[in-house]
């Protein structure tokens, strides 16, 4: 039996002070229909019991000790805690999911990694932002389980191009589902129904099985074996492995159209233009190989080392040292300086 408590962050209605976008939509708004899904999502499966840690009215802001220590109480095999992000509280253009574990010493910090990992591959597949990766901070919700804890943020709600996910409500259950469904799928759940077929089928140039995509038929015929010698039924038409489905007329891609440099894809790949992993690479084709050299110069450039720590900088700003000055002008500065503003507005939450 796998135990995973979940988390919406905050409360809703203007119970959290901030955590809203720039047009006053609550966050824990957000967070709920997300986790509404992924938990209908889990319910379908067997093996599986499910906790929820804030308020499911969104009216009490439930303090975050409360929270980890009703899921250590618990007995929790998981915490996943689910957010959305924001920067400087002004609609912009920054965008992409990014997925936290604790930035300390535990023995299943490891563990935390490897769930981090697939919720965060979940999230990218149903939104397709630009992925910020994989992060550590010293978060409470992440650092003080018994358990592995992840904490997810999908996506800014200061951003032009995230809210429009956010305002989707079939977006944000399509997410809850597939972040549902990776979990169901690390722990190795079985649905209560019993009808998990897998067929393998060809589709846009991809072998494409239940439980994931390959470009090489080989694999994807690999792994529906893996899993029928499991026990589970698997289909397999008799034209050789594979459903041919017709395949579309190809498309000119933005790699293929010759008035736009690498420089310009690279731009709109910062902009989650292109996707990631499979996608990006089949949108920009055969110049893949060097736009992503240059989106890595780009994100490098901008990246200066940072001199001092989170807390350093969350103190000095509390403290109105150190001539960061408000927002937006102190997003700026912390960008500039090499530190992520969002990481230090909530270490400065913190410690207020």
């Amino acid at each position: 039996m796998v135990k995973i408590a979940i988390d919406a962050g905050h409360a809703g209605f203007g119970v959290t002070p901030g955590k809203r976008t720039p047009a006053g939509e609550f966050e824990w708004t957000f967070n709920n229909k997300v986790v509404l899904a992924a938990m209908a999502e889990l319910n379908n499966y067997e093996g599986v019991q499910l906790l929820r840690l804030d308020d499911p009215t969104g009216r009490r802001d439930v303090p975050l000790r409360e929270r980890t220590n009703k899921a250590n109480q618990w007995g929790a095999d998981l915490v996943w805690s689910k957010h959305f992000n924001a920067i400087t509280g002004r609609w912009g253009n920054h965008t992409g999911t990014e997925t936290f574990t604790f930035n300390g010493n535990k023995s299943h910090n490891a563990e935390s990694v490897r769930v981090a990992r697939v919720l965060h591959q979940a999230m990218l597949k149903a939104w397709g932002l630009r992925d910020r990766g994989l992060k550590t901070a010293n978060f409470h919700m992440v650092r003080e389980p018994n358990c592995p804890a992840v904490l997810t943020e999908g996506g800014f709600m200061d951003s032009n191009i995230d809210i429009k996910i956010m305002r989707d409500d079939a977006k944000l259950a399509e997410g809850g589902r597939e972040m549902a469904r990776a979990l169901a799928n690390y722990y190795g759940l079985k649905r209560k129904d019993g009808d998990r077929k897998v067929e393998v089928v060809l589709s846009n140039n991809l072998y494409r099985v239940q439980v994931g995509a390959f470009s090489d038929r080989k694999n994807a015929e690999q792994l529906a074996k893996e899993l029928q010698d499991k026990g589970y039924p698997v289909y397999i038409p008799e034209n050789g492995g594979t459903t041919e489905q017709p395949r579309p007329t190809a498309q000119p891609t933005p790699a293929q159209t010759p008035q736009k440099t690498i420089d310009q894809l690279a731009q709109e790949v910062l902009a989650g233009k292109h996707g990631t992993g499979d996608a990006r690479r089949q949108s920009l084709g055969n110049q893949f190989s060097a736009v992503q050299a240059r989106v890595n110069e780009l994100v490098g450039a901008n990246q200066p080392t940072p001199k001092k720590s989170i807390d350093d900088v969350a103190r000095e700003i509390i403290n109105g040292q150190g001539n960061w000055g408000n927002n937006p002008q102190r997003a700026e500065r912390l960008r500039a300086a090499g530190y992520d503003p969002a990481e230090v507005q909530r270490r400065v939450n913190q410690l207020i």
